[in-house]
C-alpha cells in the first residue's frame, strides 16, 4: 500500500446478495477506509480550489470542517476516482447512504 495515513474508521462489509442475487459460497467482502479531513491539511490549496465542498474561512468553522469530513478509500482506491477533484470529502451522512447504495 502506498498510503501512509492511518484511517479514523475502518469497515469491511460482507456483500451476499448484489443486485438481489444470492451469493453462494463465497461473499465477496468490501473495505471502505475513512480517513479524516484534518490529514489533508498541508495539501489544501485554497486558489487551486482542490477541496470539494470547499473549507471555510473562519477559523472556528473550519476546525469543525475538518473535524467532521472524511475522504473516502473503497478497496484501495479513492472514491470516486475523478481526476478533475482529487479531494472529495463527505459527512458521515453521506458516507451513510454510500454504504447503504454500494454496489450500484
Amino acid at each position: 500500500m502506498s498510503e501512509q495515513r492511518i484511517p479514523d474508521r475502518v469497515i469491511k462489509v460482507n456483500l451476499p446478495r448484489i443486485e438481489g442475487k444470492i451469493q453462494h459460497g463465497f461473499c465477496p467482502d468490501t473495505v471502505f477506509e475513512l480517513y479524516g479531513a484534518y490529514q489533508f491539511k498541508l495539501n489544501h490549496r485554497r486558489f487551486d480550489r482542490n477541496f470539494k465542498p470547499t473549507v471555510p474561512i473562519r477559523s472556528k468553522e473550519k476546525e469543525h470542517w475538518y473535524k467532521t469530513m472524511y475522504r473516502v478509500r473503497i478497496n484501495g482506491k479513492w472514491y470516486p476516482n475523478v481526476k478533475e477533484i482529487k479531494y472529495l470529502f463527505f459527512n458521515k451522512k453521506q458516507i451513510s447512504e454510500l454504504l447503504i447504495q454500494y454496489p450500484e
